[in-house]
């Protein structure tokens, strides 16, 4: 089962089966309700119930004795069972914040790559006698720029380069503060001319 996939309804009623076990509604040793009267009770098919009291016997909580019903065993491999399903839950919902987040960053690499559109187009009607145009350049390992702040490197001196956004492999950062530190495998994206663009990126790259 993925972790972005609803849990099947099986295991959320053998669950809260467990739960009326650990709360002792129902005693070891007790029958538990049959599977017409469970299914009503849960609003379920009587087939959902089945596999969920398949479920709790394969854990070790009820056993199934045919022609007489199902038993509750233990109500400590019941709190184990409730234990982990719970601990399961919680690795659910990390994921699902995971997956929400790197949604949110792909929602905004590309509305950042719609402002550079944007920006690049209206530099375009700006400066039709001397082009600025919006470049990216991967910092390569080894860079001398590696591990220091936009400050530091003096980007702008040293290269004439504008610097509008850094994206990493973690986020995005529009209009990045001059402390901000360059690392490895970042993409840097930065406004001006063809000259611009040469000098930077002799500049990013290693000395040889």
């Amino acid at each position: 089962m993925r972790p972005n996939q609803p849990v099947p309804k099986y295991i959320h009623i053998a669950y809260l089966i467990a739960q009326k076990i650990k709360k002792g509604k129902v005693k070891e040793n007790e029958r538990l309700r049959g599977r017409s009267l469970a299914s009503s009770e849960f609003n379920v098919s009587s087939e959902t119930v089945r596999r969920a009291f398949s479920i709790l016997q394969d854990n070790g909580i009820v056993e199934i004795k045919k022609n007489s019903g199902t038993y509750v065993l233990s109500r400590a491999k019941a709190i184990r069972f409730l234990k982990i399903y719970n601990e399961q839950e919680n690795s659910r919902n990390t994921f699902k914040k995971i997956y929400e987040i790197i949604g949110n960053q792909k929602k905004q690499a590309k509305k950042l790559q719609k402002e550079i559109k944007k920006l690049n187009d209206q530099q375009r009607k700006l400066f039709d006698d001397s082009p600025i145009e919006v470049f990216e350049i991967k910092v390569p390992e080894k860079s001398q720029v590696i591990n220091h702040s936009v400050k530091e490197v003096d980007f702008y001196t040293n290269t004439g380069a504008t610097l509008y956004g850094i994206q990493s492999e973690t986020k995005i950062i529009s209009s990045p503060d001059y402390n901000i530190k360059i690392q490895k495998g970042d993409i840097l994206f930065f406004s001006g001319n063809n000259t611009v663009f040469k000098k930077t990126l002799t500049f990013i790259n290693p000395k040889t």
